[in-house]
């Protein structure tokens, strides 16, 4: 059984633009495999009174994730294993990430540090960080004379 489709190139195949897509595609042009950096994406949103931070962590258990203020920096680390139930298994194709992450966010002046909260849900942690009282701003409206 072949598992991987073999094309026998040839010096002018190389030349058409579909198959310059296809050998990079082939030639693990935009797949770095070897590397296993495991960053997942964040989400950073500010309302009035808040900044929120969103991190997608899938695959992630609560208990792997820790969320820590040093320095006024909020650093937040975690990590995700391969779970391998059986030594014998042989991986054909692997992209999924697996290992040790840790992501840093310089905060405001203006933030209270002892209010803030982490929540964890269906691979989502949202970190809530409020404003401190002089730092929102107030939607006043100022009459024109």
């Amino acid at each position: 059984m072949n598992l991987i489709n073999w094309k026998p190139r040839t010096v002018s195949s190389y030349r058409t633009l579909p198959n310059i897509f296809e050998r990079m595609l082939d030639d693990d042009f935009f797949f770095d495999y070897d590397n296993n950096d495991f960053r997942p994406s964040v989400d950073i949103n500010e309302s009035n009174d808040t900044f929120m931070i969103s991190a997608d962590l899938p695959g992630i258990k609560k208990s792997d994730i820790e969320v820590k203020v040093e320095e006024n920096t909020l650093i937040l680390n975690a990590s995700r294993h391969l779970d391998k139930s059986d030594n014998n298994e042989k991986f054909h194709y692997n992209e999924r990430r697996f290992g040790t992450f840790s992501r840093s966010f310089k905060l405001p002046k203006s933030v209270k540090e002892e209010k803030i909260t982490a929540k964890f849900d269906n691979g989502v942690l949202s970190i809530v960080i409020p404003k401190a009282e002089d730092a929102i701003k107030s939607n006043r409206l100022i009459a024109v004379k």
